[in-house]
């Protein structure tokens, strides 16, 4: 195989560990070496003994989209207004269905009606990925790569 014009698998791992601030050693290459490809990645890798999860940017709405789907409940948790917006109904009806403890119907609501696509969107503009996916510390990592698609790295344990 030809590298190319595009990120190695060397300089794909190195990156990774630059980033994240550990060190270049082998068994912190090795997991990464198995993660590197061209677009739709979504592997997790432990590094330094604590859990990572890669997600290529080509994929990582969907993935975000995915999760919400499986998660009525964290739908119809989130902020009453966000919910108001997005399903385009009076303020007082989410806020009356979340203090009964309707969430996972209210999340159901969302999925039914299509708007967990639109419901993503804006939770990524005010929270970024990290909020969902970097269950340690909420953070996300953005690493550009140069000819194949650029990841987010979230620590997850």
């Amino acid at each position: 195989m030809r590298y190319e014009n595009r990120e190695t698998p060397g300089t794909f791992a190195r990156k990774i560990l630059e980033e994240l601030d550990l060190e270049i050693k082998a068994e912190n290459i090795l997991p990464l070496l198995d993660t590197y490809q061209d677009g739709g990645i979504d592997e997790y890798v432990t590094l330094d003994r604590e859990e990572y999860r890669i997600i290529s940017k080509d994929i990582i709405d969907d993935v975000l989209i995915d999760e919400l789907k499986a998660d009525p409940y964290i739908l119809g948790s989130f902020a009453d207004w966000v919910l108001a917006d997005t399903l385009d109904i009076p303020l007082y009806v989410i806020q009356a269905l979340q203090e009964s403890e309707n969430f996972e119907t209210l999340g159901n609501w969302v999925i039914d009606v299509d708007k967990v696509k639109d419901l993503a969107k804006i939770y990524i503009q005010h929270d970024g990925y990290g909020h969902h996916f970097a269950h340690y510390d909420g953070y996300e990592h953005y690493i550009p790569m140069y000819g194949i698609e650029d990841i987010y790295i979230f620590r997850v344990g």
